[in-house]
């Protein structure tokens, strides 16, 4: 669809192929995000074109970039964690659930929570990591402390504990040098694996694009639709639902179920 058109009985639709006359039109075309899978600002026009206003549209539910170089030897591992996101040092949201490390940044649900937020730009986002929730630093310290009497090298003090890749990216970033003996550490040297193991703190930069963006926040005023009927204030028999509206949810099917929600709505009307 090029352009679509009032007319005095309805809507004229206009593509490269065919003109269609209707009398009532829902735009249902979905967000920008996922531009590869055919995400587009097509919808957005469309609405725009009859006086609807669009906002700021930025990527959510999608991996964010981080400063820490180490991030690299993780590509691929997975953990269960706890996440805290500060901004300016100030707690800004927390989730708990699986996260995945790749070759830029951090992914997985517990990051596409908070991603919307840090998609807003402004001041210092860090994203602090607890990789043993369930269990506090005492007893991880004292666990630790009872492997300094075995003949465990400093590679393998986190083994069976965290995902090996893990533990040693861990104990490097303690400032634990590789292939010593863990009969050799300090007291102050195991608190410092426990530190990283317990409140590991990433700098967040900026998010992946819209390319690998699941969801876009932003899009047409909901203040321009009856949300008992989907259809327009300011166009009679227009309707619009799902992604192209400025309305997007958490990860867990929510924005499935809006979609769906709000096109059988638009429909029935």
């Amino acid at each position: 669809v090029e352009k679509v058109k009032k007319t005095a009985s309805g809507f004229r639709v206009e593509s490269k192929e065919e003109t269609i006359e209707c009398d009532q039109l829902i735009v249902a075309c979905g967000g920008l995000a996922g531009t590869k899978l055919g995400g587009s600002m097509s919808g957005y026009q469309l609405l725009r074109s009859f006086g609807h206003p669009v906002t700021r549209l930025r990527p959510t539910l999608v991996q964010l970039k981080c400063g820490w170089k180490g991030v690299a030897a993780l590509k691929g591992v997975r953990a269960e964690c706890h996440a805290a996101v500060l901004r300016d040092g100030l707690l800004h949201r927390e989730s708990r659930g699986e996260i995945q490390f790749t070759e830029y940044g951090l992914s997985g649900p517990v990051i596409f929570e908070v991603s919307r937020d840090v998609c807003r730009g402004g001041g210092e986002w860090v994203c602090r990591l607890d990789f043993m929730p369930d269990t506090d630093a005492e007893r991880l310290e004292a666990e630790l402390v009872r492997r300094t009497q075995t003949g465990l090298s400093s590679d393998d003090l986190l083994t069976g504990i965290l995902h090996n890749r893990l533990g040693r990216v861990l104990t490097k970033a303690a400032g634990i040098s590789a292939g010593i003996p863990v009969s050799s550490l300090s007291i102050r040297q195991i608190e410092a694996v426990c530190a990283a193991v317990k409140c590991f703190d990433i700098v967040l930069t900026e998010p992946m694009g819209m390319d690998s963006a699941q969801v876009t926040a932003g899009g047409v005023l909901t203040d321009g639709f009856n949300p008992q009927t989907m259809e327009s204030k300011l166009v009679s028999g227009l309707y619009a639902c799902g992604e192209v509206l400025d309305i997007d949810g958490d990860c867990g099917g929510y924005n499935l179920q809006w979609a769906w929600s709000s096109g059988r709505c638009a429909g029935l009307h």
